[in-house]
């Protein structure tokens, strides 16, 4: 933990304290904020371009975390794309700790981030967690006037010259997967084309710029109905999921029960909500309160339905627990990908 972020929790510390112990003879810091809290706009920062799944699930939350939070403040959604969603989580990891500054997490993209850009100061597990929304499996997408139908094909493809595989960003998920499933583990060569966000991936896939890439399976398969050039290839799952069983699973296409089992902890994307670090319990408390009564509101869950988003809700504290297990996995392996990714 870097010197400012200690300060902050110490100072958050403190000021819990003194709301308890009476060692103040004033309010405490973090119950005036509490008082009165949320007295401004609160904004959820995506680290995407409009258009893709972070944004739309975002922009479909917003307004049933409005609705919960005390108050009449306003919730909005700001897109700060750029870095693999790092510019956004810096912008929150940075922020004074007040509550007012939320942002969206894709655990495996940030962690990747997290170790491989020197940039990117941040460390996930110590964010302060609101919840968890869902987990998402991923799934390979392809130009469907390719004729790929399985592994083998793409494998026989990639034989005269590597797939051209389109990512949201160097070391973001997709860049990851290609390297660490597609490339390396099911032995299919790859050329990288890295984009600012997921619109302008699907555009260059309808282009014909590049031929493939992975993303969540929710969002893939939204893109895939809308335009015939595109094709869910498959989903890295053994098993059908929620809301898209007719998708072919990764032994439907040929990829063995061995390969599947062996492959590298890289896949698999869970999305939560999260502020900065130091952010006092009071706040935190009444923003983890408006998430579990926003994402249970029988509103929210008809548009979720309908959006064909899966939920998975883990409340913040919990879920900061299951974020520093999957931590702990990825720097077990950082050496690796920050050879791969720096190559």
């Amino acid at each position: 933990m870097n010197a400012q972020r200690s300060i902050r929790h110490t100072l958050a510390a403190l000021a819990i304290a003194g709301t308890t112990s009476g060692i103040f003879a004033i309010p405490s810091p973090a119950a005036a904020q509490a008082s009165d809290f949320p007295s401004r706009t609160v904004e959820i920062i995506v680290g995407r371009s409009p258009g893709g799944g972070l944004d739309l699930h975002a922009r479909g939350l917003a307004p049933y975390l409005e609705k919960h939070l005390p108050g009449d403040s306003s919730v909005v959604v700001v897109n700060r794309p750029g870095a693999g969603g790092g510019i956004a989580l810096m912008s929150v990891w940075d922020a004074d700790p007040n509550g007012y500054n939320l942002v969206k997490t894709i655990t495996s993209s940030d962690l990747i981030n997290q170790i491989t850009t020197q940039s990117l100061t941040y460390k996930l597990s110590e964010f302060d967690f609101i919840g968890s929304l869902y987990y998402a499996d991923t799934g390979l997408m392809v130009r469907s006037d390719l004729g790929w139908e399985t592994i083998d094909d793409i494998r026989a493809a990639a034989a005269e010259k590597p797939i051209v595989f389109g990512t949201t960003g160097h070391g973001s998920t997709a860049h990851i997967e290609g390297i660490f499933v597609y490339e390396r583990h099911l032995g299919i060569p790859v050329r990288f084309v890295h984009y600012a966000g997921t619109s302008e991936v699907m555009l260059a896939m309808a282009r014909g710029e590049v031929q493939a890439t992975a993303f969540g399976a929710s969002t893939a398969a939204r893109f895939a109905e809308e335009d015939e050039n595109l094709k869910m290839l498959f989903v890295w799952s053994k098993e059908p999921i929620e809301y898209f069983e007719d998708l072919p699973t990764a032994l439907d296409v040929g990829i063995t029960e061995e390969e599947f089992d062996t492959a590298p902890p890289v896949l698999g994307q869970w999305r939560a909500l999260m502020t900065t670090p130091g952010t006092p319990e009071p706040v935190l408390a009444i923003l983890r309160e408006a998430f579990l009564e926003a994402t249970s509101d029988p509103e929210y869950e008809a548009w979720r339905v309908n959006a064909k988003i899966p939920k998975n809700v883990i409340p913040g504290e919990e879920f900061g627990e299951k974020v520093a297990e999957i931590e702990a996995g990825y720097l077990a392996i950082a050496d690796e990908l920050k050879e791969l990714v720096g190559r």
